[in-house]
């Protein structure tokens, strides 16, 4: 008994783990609704579609590139609102290289179910684009051109009769004469000038000439003197 109990026990958990993610996946929503598979991208992309659950906690989108072997996503926005029938999204191709790519959503539950769905065979394809022609500017209309209007006709020159008066001649003119220059120089500063210079060079001549007889008479006094006397004496000594 307690061995059956074990069992049925073992049959119910397991049932309860197989049938949890099927009522999770029938209770909750993931899908992309555009762009669809086999669609060409260009530029800015709006990622539409439904991500929904009671148990919701957030949801990712993510792209890689379509290739064989190990795949490698990279994340393009991860919200925490639930979206019904609106946008996921935006993703800018023209950060990617071109190529084919797939996206995925993941609509991940507080118990951490995930629920997910992809769309593959997306060509990025924006370096090819030709450039639209640019649009023809209209044309701008010339204004007419404005014809001048006849004006009055100008007044002939009238012209004067020769006469024989002759022409008045232009003189020359004179020049200034010449002042006369004083010769005898008759200003009284100057003869002032002259005659205090005179005296002044009177006066040094004159105490030189006075300094060197003061000279001559001490020399005198001093050395011609005293032999003087010795020679006078030594002439009346001989007398």
């Amino acid at each position: 008994m307690h061995r059956l109990f074990i069992i049925l026990l073992i049959v119910i958990s397991a049932a309860a783990l197989v049938t949890h993610p099927a009522k999770a996946q029938e209770s909750g929503k993931a899908e992309i609704t555009n762009p669809s598979s086999g669609t060409t991208l260009i530029g800015v992309i709006t990622i539409q579609g439904t991500a929904t659950s009671p148990d919701f906690q957030r949801y990712k989108l993510e792209f890689a590139l379509q290739e064989e072997g190990d795949e490698i996503w990279f994340p393009l926005a991860e919200i925490t609102q639930q979206v019904t029938a609106g946008t996921l999204a935006q993703w800018n191709t023209l950060n990617v290289q071109d190529g084919v790519y797939q996206i995925r959503l993941r609509v991940i539950l507080r118990d951490g179910t995930v629920l997910q769905t992809s769309v593959q065979n997306l060509t990025v394809n924006n370096r090819s684009q030709t450039p639209l022609p640019t649009p023809l500017q209209p044309a701008t209309a010339i204004p007419p051109t404005l014809i001048p209007t006849e004006g009055p006709t100008p007044t002939s020159l009238i012209q004067q009769p020769p006469t024989t008066v002759p022409r008045p001649t232009i003189q020359p003119v004179q020049p200034l004469a010449t002042l006369p220059v004083n010769a005898n120089n008759d200003n009284p500063f100057v003869d002032a000038f002259n005659a205090i210079r005179n005296a002044f060079c009177t006066g040094i001549v004159i105490a030189l000439i006075g300094a060197l007889l003061a000279t001559v008479y001490r020399i005198g006094h001093r050395y011609i003197r005293p032999r003087w006397r010795e020679w006078l004496a030594a002439l009346r000594g001989e007398q």
